[in-house]
């Protein structure tokens, strides 16, 4: 690691007591919560009813849907936060560029429409993923959890530095602005340079 991605990862972390650094993650959190629960509580009443509606059968294969559900939802607990809280990325952009890089023009970002699209289907794919490596988890645990943070990890660095380029650059600038995905520093992208 060369000093100036250190300095960039030491930048970060004395951030990340902003509270625009926390709202997304809170907010990518408690939707994730929200949708898990509500998830759950429609598998548990649809597997009660198709069991019969009522008594000892249907109670139990509404619990055993409730649960299984539940069980999903701890494996793709981390997409779906990425995708509800990637919609809450501009506050963070805004800060970083507040603080740490005054002298930049205000960002052109795409709009929220193009955003949430962005982020629903970033969190699909990584849900896609994350449900292929769901059989390694269930035959070898330890291979399986370290699949699991590794997918996660990867994700949560892509899809943050996507948020970001979305928020900073239109849809029509996606190819100057995605010279910083390719290695190019992204001051030296021709949609930073007005």
């Amino acid at each position: 690691m060369d000093g100036s991605m250190l300095a960039a990862c030491l930048l970060t972390l004395r951030q990340l007591p902003d509270p625009a650094f926390l709202g997304p993650l809170f907010k990518g959190f408690l939707g994730a919560v929200a949708v898990f629960a509500g998830l759950s509580a429609l598998a548990a009443w649809g597997t009660g009813a198709l069991a019969g509606g009522e008594g000892w059968l249907a109670t139990l294969a509404a619990t055993a849907g409730g649960v299984l559900t539940l069980g999903l939802a701890f494996w793709l607990f981390v997409p779906a936060m990425l995708a509800i809280a990637g919609i809450f990325l501009d506050p963070v952009s805004a800060a970083v560029e507040r603080r740490h890089y005054p002298g930049l023009p205000p960002a052109r970002g795409a709009g929220l429409g193009a955003q949430t699209a962005f982020n629903i289907g970033f969190g699909l794919k990584v849900a896609a993923v994350s449900l292929l490596a769901l059989p390694l988890a269930l035959f070898t645990p330890p291979f399986g959890a370290a699949a699991l943070w590794l997918i996660g990890t990867v994700a949560l660095g892509h899809g943050l530095f996507e948020g970001w380029r979305n928020g900073v650059c239109r849809l029509a600038d996606r190819g100057c602005c995605g010279a910083a995905g390719r290695g190019q520093s992204w001051r030296s992208a021709p949609c930073f340079r007005r």
